[in-house]
């Protein structure tokens, strides 16, 4: 067993979730009615795992904040495009 710092992976992970989440909204595709949630989908997890990428002693923790606020990014998004949905109706 090694002391040294754990691996990257959960603040990639995070990295990867919130840019989903942020990309996935706005593809030029047919989302009828998935479109409001596909950012939470990615952003709600996407934070979590940044939370957890940024506690204890790790490598990535860069890639775990970048993650964190894209997470964040992406929940605001999804706020933004639900306000829109309840706006229609």
């Amino acid at each position: 067993m090694s002391d040294g710092p754990k691996g990257p992976g959960l603040g990639v992970a995070a990295l990867v979730l919130g840019l989903l989440g942020v990309v996935v909204t706005f593809l030029p595709m047919n989302l009828d009615g998935v479109r409001p949630y596909s950012a939470w989908a990615f952003g709600l997890p996407g934070f979590v795992v940044a939370i957890l990428g940024l506690l204890g002693n790790r490598r990535g923790k860069a890639f775990a904040v970048a993650g964190a606020l894209l997470s964040l990014l992406a929940v605001l998004i999804g706020v933004i495009a639900m306000g829109n949905v309840v706006a229609k109706s």
